[in-house]
């Protein structure tokens, strides 16, 4: 595990729960399964995941600016926590879809990124 000063580096338990539970849940999607959203233990697990992460880039924006004094640091975990807020947003809205469940705006989000696949 990687230390930073004598203490553990949160960017690798994040970024490591996001790859574990990432996987798992690809892996039930390929496979077949039907992953519901809200009852699949692996779908809430990288929902929680992701928020991890972007709770991570919170805390480096908050120190950043504060107890660092590096505004340039703080302003980068800004944009990346909101970024992986809406990365986890649009992970929801796609296992809501893989779940069978929909809402009239996010079947309309989804439907234009499957057309880019096609």
């Amino acid at each position: 595990m990687a230390m930073t000063d004598g203490m553990l580096d949160l960017g690798l338990v994040s970024f490591g729960s996001v790859l574990l539970t990432s996987g798992y849940v690809l892996g039930m999607v390929n496979g077949g399964a039907r992953v519901p959203a809200k009852k699949s233990l692996g779908g809430i697990l990288f929902l929680l995941a992701c928020l991890l992460v972007a709770l991570n880039y919170a805390l480096g924006a908050a120190l950043g600016f504060t107890a660092l004094g590096r505004p340039g640091f703080g302003i980068y975990c800004v944009v990346f926590c909101f970024l992986w807020l809406g990365i986890t947003w649009y992970a929801h809205e796609i296992l809501k879809k893989a779940s069978g469940g929909s809402s009239s705006s996010s079947s309309s989000v989804l439907a234009t990124a499957d057309q880019g696949s096609v």
